[in-house]
């Protein structure tokens, strides 16, 4: 099976700045890579190339090798991807001062908040399509007015706090 075409073409893809800053992270810091394959799984990926370093990051991880940028290099053999991983190296070793607890805390709540939207609008679309049984639109009603009252009650704690809202860029 052929990969997306962005992964084939001389162009590399856009980035998603989540997922940026995630590998970022991930390749100045390998061996946080634990924390980083407990949460995140290559399908939660929009980018073809992220996918497959990822994917790679866990082959190796499993084979209890360290995924470090050098590695990933030897490994994988797509020119593009190659350049992407030489990109986000040098975007990693620019913010290397920064910390990085928090900004893998911060990224992963990030793609752990994307899920739960995802989950949330799928469960909305089946609940506003009648295609959930009686039983379980009451509990799916239930569970989106107490994510609207937490994201009500953050929102106010931002307003009150001063602190704008996250972004996912």
């Amino acid at each position: 099976p052929a990969l997306a075409p962005a992964a084939n073409a001389s162009v590399p893809e856009k980035i998603d700045p989540l997922e940026r800053e995630l590998f970022e992270i991930l390749l100045h810091f390998p061996e946080m890579f634990e924390q980083i394959g407990q949460v995140i799984e290559p399908a939660q990926l929009s980018s073809a190339a992220c996918r497959q370093v990822l994917a790679e990051c866990l082959r190796l991880w499993s084979q209890g090798i360290l995924p470090e940028f050098e590695r990933l290099l030897l490994e994988i053999d797509d020119p593009v991807v190659k350049n992407l991983l030489v990109e986000l190296d040098e975007g990693a070793r620019a913010k290397a001062g920064s910390e990085s607890e928090v900004r893998l805390r911060d990224v992963l709540a990030g793609f752990e908040r994307r899920q739960r939207e995802q989950r949330t609008r799928s469960r909305t679309a089946a609940l506003k399509q009648g295609q959930l049984p009686k039983e379980e639109e009451l509990a799916v009603l239930l569970e989106l007015e107490q994510q609207q009252r937490a994201r009500q009650q953050e929102q106010d704690e931002r307003t009150r706090t001063g602190i704008s809202e996250p972004t996912d860029g």
